[in-house]
């Protein structure tokens, strides 16, 4: 049986759902609006936001290694 998939969810998505979120909406509520599996999801995208800014929202597929940083992927 092949193992489950998790969902990439793209930049756009994310800053929308943490503009949302720190403009008072419920986590809860919103959480289950946009199909995330916990609002513990919600709340990293926003401690990631808040430390990094735009660039610690790119899809998890874009993201660099615990080992690489962004300077040293090929383009």
């Amino acid at each position: 049986m092949a193992k489950p998939t998790r969902p990439v969810f793209s930049f756009e998505f994310k800053l929308d759902a943490v503009q949302r979120c720190r403009a008072g909406e419920p986590k809860v509520a919103l959480t289950k609006e946009l199909g995330l599996s916990s609002p513990l999801l919600l709340e990293k995208w926003a401690r990631q936001y808040r430390t990094e800014g735009e660039d610690g929202l790119p899809p998890q597929a874009e993201r660099p290694s615990e080992d690489e940083s962004w300077d040293s992927k090929e383009t």
